[in-house]
């Protein structure tokens, strides 16, 4: 009995999720990120419009000082959060902007070696392609091919957007950003306006710094990388599933590469974010009830939770903020107060 292999290359492309891929796109590559020589992953997000990676709002927040419901555009911030599960329930942080560029630790010099990783990894898989006969031309193509085309993608990225700037009014006046979880879990960054502004809405917008000359050239390019994706998937299943063994497993350890890669930038990353964030306080939270009394006693001022609507418009809740704010009792005992009083 003969067994023979087939490999479905196609989802060794797809492992990420286009969303995944997406998201890595839209948190503003670092100069680390964009020497990779590992393939870019979910190859078929740059099939995409450029604008999808501006036009993005995550999640929402709060700002109780603003009296406000934003959306958060800050995808780096996005993804911390969820990454990072700091909206644990049971649990409430309050964390504070470094003021002075802090120190991110090894996580620098773990990014610089995951990228050197790649280069190995690449140069050991080009050796092994011209130093194997049974490699042809199908697996040297799509190896270099794949290879240039995902440092031009990640380039193009680069030099096209930025982050977007913001210039608040009274730009030194405290603020905060409050995230609200699924259950009873918040998480809350405060700051001067200009440095919690800084974190929650400034997403990626096109260079504004360049002559008109080379802003038509990035339109330009946008299409060439576009089109030029959709040639290069086209050219991958063409080739690959008519190639030798050796040439679909070298393939393959290239995108396992590219998987990994990713994977492993999205959680430094997030790491890298929050060491610029400092502590202040975190407490246990056994309710939901619990988390609003944290917010109202910590942020007294105004009638800011009318405007935002964080508590139901009911007499019940109406008492028990009046009272939680100057009382020091159980927030739920004292919803239990409320509640046979009423």
């Amino acid at each position: 009995m003969s067994w023979q292999w087939n490999f479905d290359v196609s989802a060794f492309l797809v492992l990420l999720s286009e969303d995944e891929e997406l998201g890595f796109r839209r948190a503003s590559k670092r100069l680390v990120d964009v020497l990779s020589l590992a393939p870019v992953s979910g190859l078929q997000a740059y099939l995409r419009d450029y604008s999808t990676l501006i036009d993005v709002e995550e999640r929402q927040y709060i700002s109780p000082y603003g009296k406000k419901v934003a959306p958060l555009r800050n995808i780096r911030v996005a993804q911390m959060i969820s990454r990072r599960c700091l909206l644990e329930d049971g649990t409430i942080t309050f964390c504070e902007i470094k003021n002075t560029s802090s120190k991110a630790g090894t996580i620098p010099a773990l990014c610089w070696l995951l990228t050197l990783f790649s280069w190995i990894v690449f140069a050991a898989l080009v050796a092994a392609s011209f130093l194997n006969d049974s490699v042809s031309w199908i697996g040297k193509s799509n190896l270099i091919a794949f290879a240039l085309w995902s440092i031009f993608l990640r380039a193009l990225d680069a030099i096209s957007f930025v982050p977007a700037k913001v210039k608040p009014s009274f730009p030194d006046e405290h603020d905060a950003a409050i995230f609200l979880g699924r259950r009873n879990s918040a998480f809350v960054i405060e700051g001067s306006r200009q440095d919690v502004l800084r974190w929650t809405g400034t997403g990626l917008d096109y260079r504004r710094d360049l002559s008109r000359t080379w802003q038509t050239s990035l339109a330009y390019l946008h299409w060439i990388a576009r089109i030029g994706t959709f040639i290069l998937l086209t050219f991958v299943f063409c080739t690959i599933p008519n190639g030798t063994s050796e040439e679909q497993i070298i393939f393959i350890v290239y995108n396992v590469l590219g998987q990994l890669t990713t994977w492993t930038a999205l959680r430094l990353h997030t790491k890298w974010t929050l060491s610029e964030l400092q502590c202040v306080e975190k407490r246990n939270v056994p309710t939901r009830t619990h988390v609003y009394a944290e917010l109202l006693r910590r942020y007294d001022q105004d009638d800011w939770s009318e405007a935002v609507g964080l508590l139901p418009n009911t007499p019940i809740w109406i008492e028990w903020k009046q009272r939680v704010i100057k009382e020091g009792i159980d927030p739920k005992e004292l919803y239990d107060q409320c509640k046979r009083k009423n």
